[in-house]
């Protein structure tokens, strides 16, 4: 056995060669145009044999790693503060906070009465977690009383939630509804839920009425609060439109503007008016005014000339703070209600994100400040707009930030457009001779996260270089950005990636024959296609609960998120549609060939990307891929479609995910 795991270390650390271990799980093919899609039902024991062969196959051929696992875990384990605590929110004349100690898995959140500085404690999730391997608090609300909370939770990470309320005055806690969304509020006695794209609203007695249903499956409901007359906002929203409702307190629903194709906004109620971002006449968002009930033509934009993008909006007394973004520079202006004035009040650092987070008890902004070279801050704006540190969080243990670099460059794509890559590296070694590590989303219209994670630590102080490519079809750069990467337009967000990881080599940024990916979810698209068309380009891809299937996803009305992703990929009942999707479908494109090690993690309940993905894509690599490359897949019975939700179970997996790359970059542990 020893000799054995010798020889498993000698041919991982070479990074290019397979484990000496037992024979890859080979799938049986079907006959028909999908060979493996009779993997999609996990009721069918020749799907249960391959998930268990492809699970015994990844404990064997990572048992050599166990010790380098247990090693970069300790790492990860050293980098993040013992005891973390979220700012406090104020709110009714009370501060709300979560702390997680030393020792604990999940937050406990308090609230502390300020008049009388009592302290309670709201929920215990750790308690609420502890006899189950997957946990997620979903939405957490306190009734407008302060005598009993209501919260969503889900121990399968199935994304299903039951909903439960707990008494203040004496802990009980009692279900009352299971199969429901994570969102929800209170109205009144009330408690306002979703389930099956219904609106219920639940009484004290326990009497349940219908407040709205949803018809349409692109479109997703949310619930929140309106603001400061305790009303509540249902949002129906597809990926490409919005509808928002005002719940009243005689349980009356107003319509702010009926769903229109296209128009995307939010409301928020302050002072009797509606606070409103639209994208009616400006794509990326403008700032508008309106009385309660006004129909949308009566809404009245503020010209905001200086202002490229509107993300975010927090409304005080004299006026709004409003996020903007101008490219990929996140800015703060404030908007005077009194004489309608737009004046900047900050400016982001290149790669530095912000995030409203409340307001303080006089009015006061209170925001974070990310980066990737810096622990998360908690900034406060004064009334006199001078900006005030709040809290500043951990630095890891002997991290320098000036040993650091972070730079955001571009590269030109194929068709001549610009694209964004933001860099972050350590100092020393020339860039041209170290490894390098890309990562890209590229759907949705989201934004690339840039804020600080330990867990990137152990290759920056291994001298890897870190990107993220931002591709079209994300939010980083607005609402054209996003288009120009969706639909008819798709190709673009993978070719995007292949020529900024083919040109940054060209401009010195890591050595060719060195690069791996990380991807997630829709990502799975961007590594699945340069697998297919670039397979020498990235000699390592680790990749999250992988949306490579697109054609069958987009073809199944029984899918979870088919509906709306068709919004964003198209709809393959269109012919000309279904040859664009298939020509770079990564599921559809598996040809034979070598290509680069391949690692997936994927949740056995996620139901966003359901694992029959995952298993149907690495069945056809394996047949098509008999060559030297390492394929694997870790199939985690407690995670959901982002990983586990206990820490150390996370950092382990942070740990595999570290350990396969630094192994198949031929990087010393």
């Amino acid at each position: 056995m020893i000799a054995r795991n010798l020889i498993i270390v000698v041919l991982l650390l070479s990074g290019c060669s397979k484990p000496s271990v037992n024979s890859e799980p080979v799938a049986e093919r079907a006959n028909g145009n999908d060979p493996y899609g009779y993997l999609s039902d996990r009721t069918n024991p020749q799907t249960d044999t391959y998930i268990r062969a492809e699970q015994k196959y990844f404990e064997a051929a990572t048992q050599a790693w166990q010790s380098d696992i247990a090693l970069l875990a300790r790492e990860v384990n050293r980098d993040l503060p013992v005891t973390r605590q979220n700012p406090p929110v104020i709110s009714d004349g009370s501060e709300f906070s979560a702390r997680i100690d030393k020792g604990t898995q999940y937050p406990i959140y308090h609230r502390r009465i300020i008049e009388t500085g009592e302290m309670q404690v709201l929920l215990d999730v750790n308690e609420r977690a502890k006899n189950s391997q997957y946990y997620r608090l979903g939405g957490f609300s306190l009734s407008p009383d302060g005598q009993e909370i209501a919260f969503t939770e889900d121990v399968r990470g199935s994304g299903l939630y039951a909903l439960y309320v707990r008494e203040l005055a004496n802990g009980d806690v009692r279900k009352v509804a299971e199969g429901v969304e994570a969102s929800l509020g209170w109205l009144g006695k009330r408690i306002v839920y979703i389930a099956d794209a219904r609106v219920q609203m639940l009484s004290p007695g326990g009497e349940s009425q219908l407040v709205f249903q949803e018809a349409d499956p692109a479109f997703a409901l949310s619930i929140a609060s309106a603001g400061d007359d305790g009303t509540l906002l249902i949002t129906a929203e597809s990926h490409s439109t919005t509808e928002v409702m005002r719940l009243l307190q005689t349980g009356d629903v107003q319509t702010i503007a009926e769903r229109k194709e296209g128009h995307r906004y939010r409301i928020r109620v302050s002072n009797e008016k509606l606070l409103i971002l639209s994208n009616l006449n400006h794509p990326d968002f403008g700032f508008a005014l309106a009385d309660p009930g006004d129909p949308i033509e009566r809404w009245w934009f503020v010209d905001t000339p200086s202002i490229e993008r509107i993300t975010d909006f927090e409304p005080v007394a004299s006026g709004v703070y409003l996020h903007t973004r101008d490219g990929l520079r996140h800015g703060i202006f404030f908007l005077s209600l009194e004489d309608l004035r737009v004046r900047r009040i900050y400016d982001a650092d290149v790669g530095e994100q912000i995030a409203f987070h409340t307001l303080g008890p006089n009015g006061e902004l209170r925001f974070w400040k990310r980066s990737p070279l810096v622990p998360d801050q908690y900034v406060e704006f004064s009334q006199e707009e001078r900006e005030i540190a709040l809290s500043v969080g951990v630095t890891p243990p002997g991290f320098d930030q000036d040993l650091y670099v972070l730079e955001q460059i571009e590269i030109e794509a194929r068709d001549g457009t610009r694209v964004p890559v933001t860099i972050t590296y350590r100092q020393g070694e020339p860039l041209d001779q170290r490894p390098m590590l890309l990562t890209a989303y590229g759907a949705y219209g989201f934004e690339q996260d840039l804020r600080f994670d330990p867990s990137r630590l152990p290759l920056l102080r291994r001298g890897v270089i870190v990107a993220w490519v931002h591709v079209r079809g994300g939010g980083d750069l607005g609402a054209q950005w996003r288009s120009a990467g969706q639909e008819v337009n798709k190709t673009n967000t993978v070719n995007d990636f292949e020529d900024a990881a083919s040109a940054l080599p060209e401009l010195g940024y890591g050595m060719p024959g060195k690069l791996a990916g990380r991807f997630a979810s829709a990502g799975g698209v961007i590594a699945g296609y340069i697998i297919n068309e670039s397979p020498q380009l990235l000699s390592a891809v680790v990749t999250r609960a992988p949306f490579v299937d697109v054609v069958t996803t987009l073809l199944d009305e029984n899918q979870l998120l088919t509906a709306s992703d068709r919004l964003e990929w198209g709809d393959p009942r269109d012919p000309d549609m279904l040859a664009l999707i298939k020509s770079y479908s990564p599921y559809n494109n598996v040809r034979k060939q070598s290509g680069p090690d391949l690692l997936i993690l994927a949740g056995l309940n996620d139901r966003s990307v359901p694992i029959h993905e995952s298993l149907k894509w690495l069945a056809r690599l394996r047949f098509q891929h008999p060559e030297e490359a390492l394929m694997l897949i870790d199939i985690e019975e407690n995670s959901g479609h982002l990983g586990a939700t206990d820490q150390y179970l996370r950092r382990q997996q942070t740990a595999l995910e570290l350990v396969f790359l630094i192994n198949r970059l031929g990087i010393r542990i």
